[in-house]
This record gives C-alpha cells, structure tokens and sequence, in this order.
C-alpha cells in the first residue's frame, strides 16, 4: 500500500472534549501476520524524536466548515504533541493533525505500529490512498491510556473505509 497522507484526529461522544496525545514514532510491520508481540521486521515510516519531522505536520479543526473546536500540534523533545478542544457547537466536531501530502512507502506493509502517550480518549489514524480532497480514506481507532506511554499495533486488516 503506497499512501501520500497520514492523518490523527480525535472524534468526540461528547461535547467539550479536552484532547492531548504526544507521538513518539511510527513504524511499518513487514511479515505476514500481526501478533500480539511485535513483528521480527519493523522500519520507521516516522520518527517524531527528529524535529524536522514533526515540521510536516500541521493541526486542521472544523473551523474549515463554521465549527469552533481547536487544536494545536507542538514538536517537544519527547515527540510531536497534540492538544486542544473538541467542541460539537456551530455542527462541528473533530480536531486533526495531518502530514502534507507525500508518499510514504507501505509496501509489505501488515500493521503500523505507534509508540504513543495521550489521555484516556480514543483517537483514529487515517491513510489516505491520494491527495484529492475527497480521495478514498481508511481509518483505524486507537485507545490510549491517561499519562502512561504504550506500544499500539494497527494491523492494516483493521482500517476501515
């Protein structure tokens, strides 16, 4: 799979959502399967620990259609930081952090694996297969857990139109 947009956004159940999650890295799985323990093969598709990666990346709310949530994406030392508010006023009801358009090489590719430490909420990583506004795009949810950093393992089987 040959993606050219990595996207992490936070759909809230309800409204003011405070969201905060930090990403430390993300990493291909090349085999054949995922397992509960990590694959014997891995390389880095991103590397939030280089700063220059995390200039790629910029915060989208739905502001762009009249809604008033906002986020902010921050690159600190322990990885790219993502915070804010969620709010469903004005018919909104999503903040974002998306890469600019580019390739990032999937290929092989049976899960992504993400090294992150939020706040208890339940984020989604979306790939898109181009950068059309409205292109096709699959989407897999994570949960994470409140202060505490973990491993979280996306199998590619698992993101959903």
């Amino acid at each position: 799979m040959r993606t050219p947009d990595l996207r992490f956004s936070c759909a809230p159940y309800g409204a003011g959502l405070a969201v905060r999650v930090a990403i430390l890295y993300v990493y291909l799985s090349v085999g054949t399967s995922m397992s509960a323990n990590l694959p014997h093969e891995t390389r880095p598709v991103i590397d939030f620990r280089d700063p220059a990666q995390g200039q790629a990346w910029t915060s989208v709310d739905d502001r762009v259609m009249g809604g008033v949530s906002a986020s902010q994406m921050t690159v600190t030392a322990e990885g790219l930081v993502f915070s804010g508010e969620v709010s469903l006023a004005h018919n909104g009801g999503f903040a974002s952090i998306r890469a600019r358009p580019r390739g990032y090489d999937l290929a092989g590719a049976t899960a992504l694996l993400l090294r992150v430490r939020g706040d208890g909420q339940t984020y989604k990583l979306t790939l898109r297969t181009d950068d059309a506004f409205d292109g096709v795009q699959y989407q897999a949810r994570f949960a994470t857990q409140a202060g505490a950093w973990i491993d979280v393992g996306l199998p590619v089987a698992d993101f959903l139109l």
